[in-house]
């Protein structure tokens, strides 16, 4: 009888416990959440949720304070960085860069031991995502506290006034241990992250902060017709759908039940998987599925499907800004996150929606890179084999040709900076010609040489063509790989990564034959003298 009365003590301080960290489905506003207005401003919401029906509605005006108090989480919670890890959803209705919601972390004596910022930058739901330990110092370890009170204060900017309304669903304050990078809405904290994204998830923000340094040029009719051409090249061709197709989409549309009223959506179920990356391919499929069946009956039925459910996925934080980078260690998810979308912008005709999902996209890619005008120090080849396609079809999305020619050019500066050479462990070039990636010379990853020359190639013949400069990079890296794949050498196993003595070239005979297209293209000769004597060489050849 003891034991199983100790058995219950401990279950019933287990779950009131986690009762205190987590805020999940609730039914009614916790006794321990307070406003400096009372309760007049606080309640709870059934339109806007992400987990269970309801959310907390708070509706604050400038200065006004939204307190949990009594959490209780210890110092050894707060101190580990494996454990400590906050995760919260964050909703609001309205755009406004100018209004911020500062977010401070108490210990039992009031004082301030963690603030974080959240600029309210979007619409739709977003995610507070930081760890307790690394993510407040500029990456440096803090040491742990016992949080008794977190606080929310809005600000307004300087003069103005006006209340807005913010939602916050499914919190966790601390026990996270998902892979953490900061949204738009983080920028004023970017700096205070630790940097836990490899190579192959990227620096989404720090992308997305560059900013064109190309001017903005009204195009000449010979770069409009290099545009035409290029997006001829970049075409693509919808197939119809299949009933088992249609009625697996249809299925998940009926579960998470968007529609509208009065121009405002409504759901009957949050995305509590919006950063899981098969979730992401799988909606990414529905929606395409959607396009697809629309494409084929030209049904405005078919239309208003696709572009609320493209709505709802924005909404539920599938968005600019959201944890819906692909990976670049995962080929085929990020291939078919892309090509679904893709083939949806542009049957999208409701222009707030276009324009939302192709920011999603532009932010998953990291299009932003593309604006840096200096060398690249996290370089990635695995970014170069799956992205670059994605951000070249992106440029060519715009409905303005001025926009377009500005990017191709950024593109063309792009793809020098990534196959510029580098020493060290970094990925790609060295100077002696190698290919790099895992921190070692890695043929057998090299095949992003042939993407990169399926892209220039792409390019060639237009006023975008890729420099000479890029050219004798990649041509260089072309000759050492020959060279070096020959059977009369001997290799160390050390040097090979994880396929030694491979004898096999990923630049096949047709990449070797349009690489010397482009080289001659850029000199104005149907050849480039060099990369023929080369390819004639290797492939014994007249």
């Amino acid at each position: 009888m003891k034991k199983a009365l100790l058995f219950l003590m401990l279950l019933c301080s287990t779950r009131y416990l986690k009762a205190q960290i987590t805020f999940d489905g609730i039914t009614v506003v916790p006794s321990n959440w307070t406003t400096t207005s009372g309760t007049g401003n606080l309640a709870l919401s059934t339109t806007r949720f992400k987990s269970g029906t309801n959310a907390l509605k708070w509706t604050p005006t400038s200065n006004q304070t939204l307190t949990a108090s009594n959490l209780g989480i210890t110092t050894s919670q707060t101190g580990n960085a494996s454990t400590s890890g906050t995760h919260f959803y964050i909703y609001t209705n309205t755009n406004s860069a100018s209004d911020t919601l500062i977010v401070q972390f108490l210990d039992g004596s009031g004082a301030v031991k963690r603030t974080g910022n959240i600029v309210l930058n979007f619409v739709g739901w977003r995610e507070y995502h930081r760890n307790l330990v690394t993510d407040y110092g500029g990456g440096n370890a803090l040491p742990g506290f016992d949080l008794s009170t977190v606080k929310f204060i809005f600000k307004k900017k300087s003069g103005t006034t006006g209340s807005r309304q913010i939602w916050l669903d499914q919190i966790d304050w601390v026990g996270d241990t998902d892979s953490r990078y900061p949204g738009t809405h983080m920028l004023l904290d970017n700096s205070q992250f630790q940097i836990t994204s490899s190579l192959a998830g990227g620096q989404p923000l720090s992308s997305w902060l560059n900013t064109p340094d190309i001017a903005l040029i009204t195009p000449n009719s010979t770069e409009l017709s290099g545009i035409n051409t290029i997006k001829g090249r970049y075409n693509t061709t919808l197939t119809n759908v299949t009933a088992i197709e249609l009625s697996e989409a249809r299925a998940y549309y009926k579960y998470c039940g968007p529609s509208l009223s009065s121009g405002t959506l409504y759901y009957t179920r949050g995305l509590l998987s919006d950063s899981d990356q098969d979730s992401l391919v799988k909606f990414s499929k529905y929606c395409n599925i959607f396009a697809r069946k629309y494409f084929y009956s030209n049904a405005q039925s078919d239309l208003d499907t696709l572009t609320l459910f493209t709505k709802y996925l924005i909404d539920q934080g599938v968005a600019e800004g959201g944890r819906n980078v692909m990976v670049t260690n995962s080929y085929t998810n990020v291939r078919s996150f892309n090509d679904n979308f893709l083939g949806v912008v542009p049957l999208i005709t409701d222009a707030t929606v276009k324009g939302d999902l192709i920011k999603m996209l532009k932010w998953s890619n990291e299009y932003n890179k593309i604006y840096r005008n200096q060398y690249l120090v996290r370089n990635n080849m695995d970014f170069i084999h799956l992205k670059l396609e994605y951000i070249i079809k992106l440029t060519l999305l715009s409905n303005d040709n001025t926009e377009i020619a500005r990017d191709l050019k950024c593109i063309d500066r792009f793809m020098t900076q990534v196959i510029e050479p580098g020493d060290g462990g970094r990925d790609g070039l060295k100077p002696d010609g190698l290919g790099f990636h895992h921190q070692s010379k890695y043929f057998h990853y090299m095949y992003s040489y042939a993407t990169w020359i399926e892209h220039a190639y792409n390019l060639r013949a237009t006023p975008f063509k890729i420099s000479l400069e890029a050219y004798n990079y990649m041509l260089k890296a072309v000759k050492v790989m020959f060279l070096e794949l020959n059977k009369g050498l001997v290799r160390a196993n050390s040097t090979s990564g994880r396929f030694p003595f491979n004898q096999s070239s990923v630049v096949k005979v047709s990449d070797f034959r349009n690489l010397v297209i482009v080289g001659g293209d850029i000199i104005n000769q149907s050849i480039e003298p060099e990369a023929a004597s080369l390819y004639n060489y290797f492939y014994k050849t007249t």
